[in-house]
């Protein structure tokens, strides 16, 4: 289960650096990942490339699951986590800050960021300056779900990206203010799912989410 909290907490930096080896194979390397992190590295044309990349309380650099990689394309030291054998061209990363673990479940506070990043013939990097949460820490009001399809899912909150879910998890977002939010969810191949929920200190919502397929198929 994947629970997201968004908290007035500001991310640490993200730094990215990219080169090609000998060969021509491009390498992307995440830098400076914090006691609590997450990563997401996909490409816009090709969704089917994915890595979701973790750090949890203050120990190593973890590639939970990934699709589309090179065998052995994965390394890790202490903060930082290297994909090798990537084919040149343009990359999406998503990150965010507070990922713990606890009764099964995952928490993500802070406000997710996105950064497009060029892997070709020429070395580069990347400081990624993340922007402060959303709302204050409090788990008084909550919106959760539970995603039946597609596996895994991008989570937006008025428009601003909380994270992603995967594997049919349990969605919680936690520490949003009173009133009506908008929760988008949404997958490459599926039609986008949008709720507006009207929270109060004492209101939950549930809700099963099954989002259907652009192409009509089930």
């Amino acid at each position: 289960m994947l629970a997201l909290v968004a908290m007035a907490a500001a991310l640490p930096l993200l730094a990215i650096a990219q080169a090609d080896d000998p060969a021509g194979v491009g390498t992307l390397t995440l830098m400076a990942m914090g006691p609590e992190y997450a990563a997401f590295v996909t490409r816009p044309d090709d969704p089917s490339l994915r890595a979701y990349i973790t750090r949890a309380a203050a120990g190593p650099v973890t590639l939970e699951w990934s699709a589309g990689l090179p065998e052995d394309s994965f390394a890790a030291e202490a903060r930082s986590a290297t994909l090798a054998g990537l084919s040149p061209g343009v990359y999406l990363v998503s990150w965010w800050s507070g990922q713990v673990r606890a009764a099964g479940k995952t928490l993500l506070s802070g406000l997710g960021a996105t950064r497009h990043v060029t892997v070709g013939s020429l070395p580069a990097h990347v400081t990624l300056d993340a922007p402060d949460g959303i709302a204050a820490p409090t788990r008084l009001n909550i919106v959760w779900g539970r995603v039946g399809l597609p596996s895994d899912v991008s989570v937006y909150v008025d428009d601003i990206y909380i994270g992603h879910a995967f594997d049919s998890a349990e969605l919680s977002v936690f520490g949003l203010a009173k009133g009506d939010r908008r929760v988008r969810i949404a997958a490459p191949g599926y039609r986008p799912l949008d709720l507006t929920v009207a929270l109060s200190t004492r209101h939950e919502t549930t809700r099963f989410v099954r989002l259907p397929r652009l192409d009509g198929e089930e």
